[in-house]
């Protein structure tokens, strides 16, 4: 079954769509099995969350794992998650064209001033008005462009999303097919791991190279592959790195039938996250 991102600010009226969503299938499509992966039904703390990069790096792997355990040909799994950075988002929609289900993703359109007034007005816990101010900074909003952010649809609590149109896509759609990249192929070389290393090392050795001796990385090309990158900006060291820890996790996962494939994945993987 499909995978929805619901996506938006702390505090922006996610999880209350999710529940409108949810009792709209409910009486519309009863048969339908639903699951919802987010911070509270795994136990995750909202405010450690945004307070502690390492705490929101595991608490997103956590999140990751749990779709990729339910996603399956008969259930509905929801995010209900900020899912602010683009490639966690690219990440959860390789899953899902793997699983070979639909997908579509909804935006809360709340502006920063009125997430900020509807957390002075909540109930309970809330956050402190510099976590909200941080996280908006942080914010990579879906572009409908990308593959990985379309059907993309916006709610708010004065407009809530087409629900039935939503479900039409998401119950009845037509499924990504899954290309080399997101299939999940048994390892077939003993020394993957350290071809992975290897290649992708040398990759980013041989981009800072590039830049450092004034080379634009737009329509920039390797000798040895017919990946062409198209960076829309200069990329610093700090940035690759973090982008090549972000492939190294999900080859390690999703191992690649043959090594020779890794410089052209990693190179589609940078192009997805700066171009």
């Amino acid at each position: 079954m499909p995978l929805l991102l619901v996506c938006g600010l702390p505090c922006s009226g996610k999880s209350s769509c999710v529940k409108e969503f949810i009792s709209f299938l409910s009486s519309q499509y009863p048969a339908y099995s639903v699951e919802v992966v987010g911070e509270e039904n795994l136990g995750l703390s909202r405010e450690c969350w945004f307070e502690s990069s390492a705490y929101e790096k595991e608490s997103r792997s956590s999140i990751r794992g749990e779709v990729e355990r339910l996603l399956s040909p008969d259930k509905l799994v929801i995010v209900d998650s900020p899912c602010y950075v683009k490639g966690f988002r690219y990440e959860l929609y390789c899953i899902s064209k793997q699983a070979r289900t639909p997908h579509c993703l909804l935006l809360s359109s709340a502006s920063l001033d009125q997430v900020i007034k509807w957390n002075e007005n909540r109930l309970g816990v809330k956050f402190r008005e510099e976590t909200l101010r941080d996280v908006h900074m942080r914010f990579e909003p879906p572009n409908a462009t990308n593959r990985w952010d379309r059907p993309q649809y916006t709610f708010s609590p004065d407009h809530a999303p087409p629900f039935e149109e939503i479900s039409q896509i998401l119950l009845h759609g037509v499924a990504p097919k899954p290309n080399k990249s997101t299939q999940n192929i048994p390892l077939a070389s003993p020394s993957f791991l350290m071809d992975l290393e290897k290649v992708t090392s040398g990759l980013i050795d041989v981009l800072m190279k590039a830049q450092a001796g004034g080379v634009v990385l737009d329509n920039f090309s390797l000798d040895k592959s017919t990946e062409k990158l198209s960076f829309s900006r200069a990329v610093s060291l700090t940035e690759l790195r973090q982008a090549r820890r972000q492939f190294l996790s999900y080859c390690k996962l999703h191992p690649v039938h043959d090594p020779a494939q890794i410089s052209s994945l990693f190179l589609q993987f940078l192009n997805t996250n700066f171009s």
